[in-house]
Parts: structure tokens; C-alpha cells; sequence
């Protein structure tokens, strides 16, 4: 398993990893049909962790739980003195997808508005993945066993998750007891991203690790707080993390 290490960042337990590190987890355990649930955390992640015991169980339940934002490697610096390099499914979804086309998996999608997740299949598809089921993040408890009993029936090798956290980890953990050869990967806002719905990032912006300045931009109403107030408070606290 990657990250030899883990570390523990606050209330959550992170792995150390790079984005090809990550891909090639993802890959080994998709062939080899073992199953898997990956996450990730930013700083939202970890304050919603730090409030609510139950988040961090179910973030810390997961098989591989990895940093997903610059203010995460900044506070793993504040509290155990480790940088966590941040990795972002942004940034090698294409890479995945053109290994899950070689490979001919079989591929589900769950999350985001049914426009949304319908943008989203069409951008797998339009690469060459197999994809096998999409449903969009919308659907109440009723559906539940539904959904469930659907993708028991398909089996799928590989299903994003792409909802809030820690619905989506509690649904990847559900199904990782019906489902033991998928691997499922929590995903956020991927969705939305590759639907074009959000402002394009530049490279050397996200090289600098000020990609949530172009998130802030294009939803500030949304992320204000996040950014503004829930992180610098995190990174303050994370100085009381490492006395305790």
C-alpha cells in the first residue's frame, strides 16, 4: 500500500503519496480486484473531522485517505513537522480514465445534479470508458436500497463517488461490504469539474498551490467561509494540535 507512512493531521489519519502514486494504487487494486475505498481531505475536511467525531470515523474508516489541499500540507508542517504532498483527482482524471479504457473496466458514477453527472458520463464515455451506471447525488433513503441492489446486480470494477463529505465515504463504506472486488474513490466536486461547470484552474496556479483563490472566485457566496475563515482558524489551531 502506498504512503509507508501515515500521518496523523489533526483529527485525520492522511497517507503520504503523489498523484502517481495514487494512480498506481488505484490501477493495482482495480486489476486485481481487491476491494478499496479512497478519500480525501482539504481544510473543510478536517474542520467538519474536528467538529463531528462521526466524520472523522467514517474519513478515518477509509483505506487510503490522502491531502487534497494546500492548507493540509501547511497544517501537517504546523503539527507533525511532515509536508504532505497535495494530490488532486483534477489533475489525473484523464490519466485514469485512459487506464480504465485500456483495461475495459467497467465504471459507475454516483454524485452531483442529473445534469451534471450526465455532462459527466458523456466525458467518460467520449474517452472510451466503459461506463456501466450513473446516478446523480440527489436521491433520498428510499432509493437507497435501490441503488444498492442496481450496483450489486452490475458489479462494477471501479465507482466514483462525487458527493458531500462524509455521505459519500458512509456510501463507499456500505458499498465496499456488498461490493469486496470494487474499488470505489471518493471524488467531491470532480464532476462538476470535468462538466465544465467550474472556472478552469491554470497549471502553474495549481503548481502554487492557490487553486482555491479561482474556487473562491467563481463561488465566493459558497466558499467564503471555507476559505476565509474556516481555514486560517484551522491553521491556527493546528499549532495547539502539536502541544497535544
Amino acid at each position: 500500500m502506498i504512503g509507508s507512512f501515515r500521518l496523523q493531521v489533526g483529527p485525520l489519519r492522511l497517507y503520504s503519496c503523489s498523484e502517481q502514486e495514487l494512480l498506481n494504487e488505484i490501477s493495482e487494486y482495480t486489476i486485481t480486484k481487491r476491494g478499496f475505498v479512497i478519500t480525501y481531505a482539504h481544510l473543510h475536511t478536517l474542520a467538519l473531522a474536528k467538529e463531528d467525531g462521526a466524520v472523522a470515523k467514517s474519513i478515518n474508516s477509509c483505506d487510503i485517505c490522502y491531502c487534497d489541499g494546500i492548507g493540509v500540507s501547511y497544517t501537517s508542517i504546523l503539527t507533525n513537522g511532515h509536508w504532505l504532498s497535495k494530490v488532486t483527482a483534477n489533475n489525473f482524471i484523464d490519466k485514469l480514465t485512459d487506464v480504465a479504457r485500456i483495461h475495459r473496466w467497467r465504471v459507475a458514477i454516483i454524485g452531483g445534479r442529473p445534469e451534471t453527472v450526465s455532462a459527466a458520463r458523456r466525458y467518460f464515455s467520449q474517452r472510451g470508458a466503459l461506463i456501466v451506471y450513473s446516478q446523480s447525488g440527489y436521491f433520498n433513503e428510499s432509493q437507497d436500497d435501490i441503488i444498492r441492489q442496481d450496483l450489486v446486480e452490475i458489479e462494477p470494477d471501479l465507482i466514483f463517488i462525487g458527493m458531500g463529505q462524509d455521505r459519500q465515504e458512509k456510501l463507499a463504506l456500505s458499498l465496499k461490504i456488498l461490493l469486496p472486488r470494487t474499488v470505489l474513490f471518493c471524488v467531491g466536486g470532480l464532476f462538476s469539474f470535468i462538466a465544465g461547470e467550474e472556472w478552469p484552474c491554470p497549471v502553474w496556479v495549481r503548481k502554487l498551490g492557490l487553486e482555491w483563490t479561482i474556487r473562491l472566485a467563481s463561488s465566493p457566496h459558497r466558499l467564503w467561509r471555507r476559505y476565509l475563515l474556516e481555514g486560517p482558524r484551522l491553521l491556527l489551531g493546528a499549532m495547539v494540535w502539536r502541544r497535544l
